[in-house]
C-alpha cells in the first residue's frame, strides 16, 4: 500500500504541471474495457484470478493466448490500447525505464492489425500469415515491456494495483449493464 500511495504523490505532481486523477483514468479504463465489449465478466474474473494468484506477468502471458480476435475485433490490440494510458504514465514516472520505443512500435502494430482485419472480407492466405506475423510480433513486443517493468519490484507492484483495480472495476461495470 505504500507503494501505491508514493505513486499516486508523485503521479499528482509531475512536471509539467499535469494533475493526473488516477481513481478517473482507472474508472474510465474499466467503463472502456466493458462498453466497447473487449472483455466479458468471465473473461474479466478470469484475468483477475491469474493476476491475484500469479503475478502481473503471468496475467500478460494469459492474456495474450486467451484474449483472441472475435467478431472481426481484435480484442487484445484494443485491450493494449486501454493499458496505453498507464504504460505512458509509467514511462513519465520512471525515465529508467525507457519503453517509448516499445509504445511506438504497438501503435504502429495495432493499427497495421486493424488495417488487415478491415479488410478480412478479402484477406487472402497471404494476408492471414500477415495478420499472424504481426499479432506474433507485437506479442513479444509486450513480452519484453512487461520484462522491464519487471526489472522494479516498486514499479511492478504499482502496476498491479492498478490492473487489479481496473479489472475489479471493470467486473463491477460489466455486473451493471448486465454483460
Amino acid at each position: 500500500m505504500k507503494i501505491f500511495v508514493k505513486k499516486i504523490i508523485t503521479v499528482v505532481k509531475m512536471g509539467n504541471n499535469q494533475n493526473v486523477n488516477l481513481e478517473y483514468k482507472i474508472n474510465n479504463i474499466a467503463f472502456n474495457i466493458v462498453s466497447e465489449k473487449i472483455l466479458d465478466e468471465n473473461e474479466i474474473n478470469k484475468l483477475l484470478g491469474v493476476l491475484a494468484n500469479d503475478g502481473v506477468c503471468a496475467m500478460c502471458v494469459y492474456a495474450l493466448d486467451k484474449i483472441k480476435i472475435k467478431d472481426g475485433k481484435d480484442r487484445m490490440g484494443l485491450f493494449i490500447n486501454q493499458l496505453f494510458n498507464f504504460l505512458e504514465l509509467f514511462n513519465i514516472l520512471n525515465e529508467e525505464l525507457k519503453i517509448e520505443d516499445e509504445i511506438n512500435d504497438l501503435k504502429k502494430l495495432n493499427e497495421e492489425i486493424k488495417k488487415l482485419l478491415e479488410e478480412e472480407e478479402r484477406l487472402s492466405d497471404n494476408k492471414k500469415i500477415k495478420l499472424k506475423n504481426k499479432t506474433k510480433e507485437r506479442n513479444k513486443i509486450i513480452l519484453r515491456m512487461f520484462k522491464k517493468l519487471s526489472k522494479d519490484i516498486n514499479d511492478i507492484l504499482f502496476f498491479k494495483e492498478i490492473l487489479e483495480k481496473t479489472l475489479i472495476y471493470a467486473r463491477y461495470h460489466a455486473k451493471a449493464l448486465g454483460d
